[in-house]
């Protein structure tokens, strides 16, 4: 497996709700990619429930840095559940298994990242998302803002990227004013 491919899988890891694993996988990438400053992440993983509250705080209370990439172009409309069905085709053609997670949930689309050129391409395609979250963790001095900036400089960009939206779309289904 190349340091890329194995840099994928570690930031599906640490990127995933903080674990053993996780820790394992922020040492990892600390030891290969020097260049970058963990230091904050390796504090608050020092006390891993510091580390998921950290975490659960980052990317399950807030719409603005959540980890679900689609939201950030589709946002509440049904435009997301076609872009999720697309995933979720694309991730069972290359046997990963997502239990109950979306599709579309980042460390998810990283462990295809890991296994496969055609996961790099995914992920490529939602690099605006993967920057704005960067962006604002780092305007808020958030110790995850480092593992965005190393995922930052794997991506490729492609060219074929989506456009972020300024808010999260929102669309009424159903019946109009009575």
């Amino acid at each position: 497996m190349s340091n890329m491919n194995d840099a994928f899988c570690k930031l599906a890891k640490l990127l995933d709700y903080p674990c053993e694993e996780s820790r394992e996988a922020l040492s990892s990438l600390k030891a290969t990619f020097s260049g970058f400053d963990f230091t904050a992440l390796e504090r608050t993983f020092s006390d891993l429930l510091r580390a998921q509250e950290l975490y659960t705080m980052t990317f399950d209370m807030r719409e603005r840095t959540t980890l679900y990439i689609t939201f950030y172009y589709s946002g509440y409309t049904r435009d997301r559940g076609m872009d999720l069905l697309k995933l979720k085709g694309l991730l069972n053609k290359h046997g990963i298994s997502i239990g109950n997670q979306a599709p579309d949930f980042l460390p998810v689309l990283l462990r295809l990242a890991c296994s496969d050129r055609e996961g790099v391409n995914v992920i490529a395609k939602y690099r605006q998302a993967i920057e704005l979250i960067h962006k604002r963790l780092k305007d808020e001095n958030n110790p995850y803002s480092a593992p965005f900036e190393l995922l930052l400089t794997l991506v490729p960009e492609s060219g074929d990227e989506l456009k972020v939206k300024e808010r999260p779309a929102v669309e009424r289904v159903g019946i109009g004013d009575l």
